[in-house]
Formats: C-alpha cells, sequence, structure tokens
C-alpha cells in the first residue's frame, strides 16, 4: 500500500485531523502513518504513507469512532454524549428509552 488520500470539505478533513490526536485508533493510525494535508480554500486533501504494516480494517474502525462521537453544526465540532450515541443506535424513539 503506497498512500491512502481522502479528499473533503476542510472543516471534515479538520475533524479527521482532530480524531487523529484524540481517538485511540486515530492515534494508533498517526503512529503507524506518516499525515500529511494539502490545504486548499474550500476542500483539502489529508495523505497518510504507512511508514510499516498498517491494516485497512484499522480505517474502517477509526471512520466509524469519527462518525460516532462526533458531529459538525454549523461550523462547530462537538462530542456527541453517550446518551445520543445509545439513541443513534437504538431503534426505539426517545420517549420509550
Amino acid at each position: 500500500m503506497n498512500s491512502i488520500n481522502i479528499s473533503a470539505q476542510n472543516d471534515y478533513i479538520d475533524i479527521i485531523l482532530l480524531g487523529l490526536k484524540e481517538i485511540s485508533v486515530g492515534i494508533g493510525i498517526s503512529e503507524l502513518c506518516d499525515v500529511s494535508v494539502k490545504k486548499g480554500d474550500y476542500g483539502s486533501t489529508i495523505i497518510f504513507v504507512p511508514k510499516g504494516n498498517v491494516n485497512v480494517q484499522d480505517f474502517f474502525w477509526f471512520g466509524y469512532y469519527l462518525g460516532r462521537d462526533y458531529k459538525l453544526d454549523m461550523n462547530e465540532v462537538t462530542i456527541v454524549s453517550e446518551k445520543e450515541k445509545r439513541n443513534k443506535n437504538s431503534l426505539k424513539p426517545d420517549n420509550e428509552l
């Protein structure tokens, strides 16, 4: 695997960079890869260049935890509460929990 590139709006790239510092899987990925960012005016590209053997499943779980724990509203990143996480994964309405 030569490199993994993720292109997205700047706000989403900023969330990914935050996750690389705060989520355990992200910290592991940042230790196993050289991470660089090509910034643009509206969109950017983050580039992961593996230093050695990197498991592709780590990127899957990183994306899962990033989507579960962080949300972007009006350019403001908030960490999702435990109750919101449970509600997001539940099929029952809030009033039945």
